[in-house]
């Protein structure tokens, strides 16, 4: 075990893992192509995305130091990516239920309540003020799955580790244990998630850039997805290996 985020140093080498390895070029481009396939097939191409950063996963929570896997058992990919995305979307449900909420708002506030009074069908006041109500709850509902997201981040990173460790969805409901874990590496999991949102900001960035040189637009549109899915479970591993552990080592420490 050599990387344990506890230094500057240990960042930069997981940033630049991917590229360092053994046909990386080739095993980055598979990544890439699969990113681009969400755009036209939902859901399956990123569940065997997440199945293989899941892998990068369990030989960092075995000790190892990440790498890129080769490309191979599909069908473990995705039963293992089905798993992790899984229990990333349920840990996600206090922030997407807010959020799904806000939208539906807007929907209503925008489009709906302003064709029915066009259309006589409600009092053009009565929908002037339903306007105004809903707006206010979309606005609350977007402010809420704001202010919330960094929690309900933190609590998925060690949900998604447990879930990885034990190679188990159940684990996920194991909620006691993977709290303790978080708890004891509170600091690196809050390092992790900022981490990560920065590499998503930047990535976010040099996309809209990129119709600066078109011919870049394509290939970021294709590395951004594979990539930020890579550096967010690596990190992930890495923080929960190191919360692990420091909760033995403190559990060591009071016998």
């Amino acid at each position: 075990m050599t990387l344990s985020l506890n230094s500057l140093e240990d960042y930069l080498q997981v940033l630049g893992f991917p590229f360092r390895e053994r046909q990386a070029v080739k095993k980055i481009a598979i990544g890439g192509l699969l990113s681009l396939l969400t755009f036209v097939i939902p859901i399956i191409p990123m569940l065997i995305l997440s199945g293989y950063a899941a892998r990068i996963m369990k030989r960092i929570l075995q000790d190892g130091d990440p790498y890129l896997p080769e490309w191979d058992n599909w069908n473990e990919l995705l039963s293992d990516g089905l798993r992790v995305w899984g229990a990333s979307m349920l840990i996600s449900l206090p922030v997407l239920i807010p959020m799904w909420a806000s939208l539906f708002f807007m929907f209503l506030s925008w489009f709906v309540l302003p064709a029915l009074a066009s259309s006589n069908i409600i009092a053009s006041d009565t929908a002037t003020t339903l306007v105004i109500s809903l707006s206010i709850f979309g606005l609350l509902g977007f402010g809420l799955a704001l202010l919330i997201s960094p929690l309900v981040a933190l609590a998925q990173s060690a949900a998604i580790g447990h879930v990885v460790a034990h190679d188990s969805f159940q684990a996920m409901f194991r909620v006691r244990e993977w709290w303790e874990i978080l708890r004891a590496g509170l600091g690196v999991f809050v390092m992790e998630w900022a981490v990560v949102l920065v590499l998503s900001v930047l990535g976010s960035i040099a996309i809209s850039a990129s119709w600066i040189l078109c011919f870049l637009y394509p290939v970021l549109l294709a590395l951004y997805p594979f990539l930020i899915v890579l550096y967010s479970y690596t990190f992930i591993a890495l923080a929960y290996r190191e919360a692990r552990r420091r909760l033995l080592a403190r559990a060591a420490h009071m016998e």
